[in-house]
């Protein structure tokens, strides 16, 4: 049986898309860096629903770069994702042709979820990163409301996007099901599988599976479970300060 090419991620990487996202993403750092030393030595950190400040911290580089080190963490997280998808499509034992077109039609929605992702973090977390300047510098505060209405947009079309490529995604996978070869479960050596929950196979490329949602040998797991980990502690760190 003739094996068809299957759909890679590097057929979905747009060089002009990673430089706006780059852009998006350093050029408030940047500014923040600009800014740092005239900064007070509180910060504002959470704001309430009327954008007053409710929360404040001790200046610091942690404080005052905390939303765009999450900013950054969430564009990891969501590049690991695109990439996991696309390589467990990659790799998978698929010979059907038409198993292979919806896996593309997979490919192509959720890559472009990601991406909408990635455009709403890199606009959401830049600007929320710049009201520290905003709230405590003089006759900039009225940038302040810009930046919550950014938020709240970018939130209200962050569902829009997770709505539509999600339902594209349901129903190309309901089709996909309904293929013979779909249908045709893969077997796994059980000697990879440790306590029927962890999967760990030097020899399978993928970062996902059919079965078990992550495979502990490939290293780009680790960094996806790091992005996981250090995220709540970015958000959360004001509280504990």
């Amino acid at each position: 049986m003739t094996t068809h090419s299957r759909p890679g991620l590097e057929h979905h990487i747009n060089l002009a898309f990673e430089i706006l996202i780059a852009i998006l993403t350093l050029t408030p750092i940047l500014i923040l860096c600009y800014f740092y030393p005239r900064l007070p030595e509180q910060i504002p950190e959470y704001l309430t629903l009327k954008g007053e400040i409710e929360t404040t911290s001790a200046k610091s580089v942690l404080a005052v770069f905390r939303l765009s080190l999450m900013g950054i963490d969430l564009q990891v997280l969501c590049l690991v994702m695109k990439y996991g998808v696309a390589k467990s499509i990659a790799n998978s034992a698929t010979r059907n042709s038409e198993q292979v077109a919806f896996q593309e039609q997979i490919l192509n929605a959720s890559g472009k979820l990601w991406n909408w992702f990635r455009v709403l973090i890199a606009v959401k977390f830049g600007a929320s990163s710049l009201d520290t300047i905003f709230l405590t510098s003089q006759g900039l505060h009225l940038f302040s409301l810009s930046v919550r209405i950014l938020s709240i947009t970018s939130a209200i079309l962050g569902i829009a996007a997770l709505l539509f490529y999600g339902y594209r995604l349901l129903i190309v996978n309901r089709r996909s099901q309904e293929n013979k070869d779909a249908r045709r479960k893969q077997q796994y050596d059980q000697a990879h599988v440790y306590g029927r929950v962890l999967y760990y196979d030097s020899g399978d490329p993928r970062l996902f599976n059919d079965t078990y949602l992550l495979n502990f040998a490939n290293k780009w797991n680790y960094l996806l479970l790091a992005c996981v980990i250090i995220l709540p502690l970015l958000m959360f760190y004001p509280m504990a300060a």
